[in-house]
């Protein structure tokens, strides 16, 4: 069995949504990615909230947050078996 980190980013923007999974061998590989997505949502954004600890960040504004939001989070799941394709 192999432990993998999954970054899961979700998004949307004028009521269009879509997220993405990228997978990782290590936390610190996993955290490094969120971390930059992280700096451009806030770079490339004007939200009014953040909701943020080690793991988890949300993005949005105030009662606005169907309309537009970034939500990234990292998540531990156990693979059985690896297959490359």
């Amino acid at each position: 069995m192999n432990k993998v980190y999954l970054v899961i980013y979700d998004w949307s923007y004028d009521f269009e949504s879509n997220n993405s999974v990228v997978v990782f061998s290590t936390k610190d590989k996993a955290l490094k990615y969120m971390n930059g997505i992280i700096e451009d949502i806030k770079r490339d954004n004007d939200y009014d909230t953040f909701e943020e600890d080690k793991d988890n960040f949300s993005g949005y504004n105030e009662g606005f947050y169907a309309e537009k939001h970034d939500t990234i989070r990292i998540e531990e799941t156990i693979i059985d078996k690896w297959e490359r394709r």
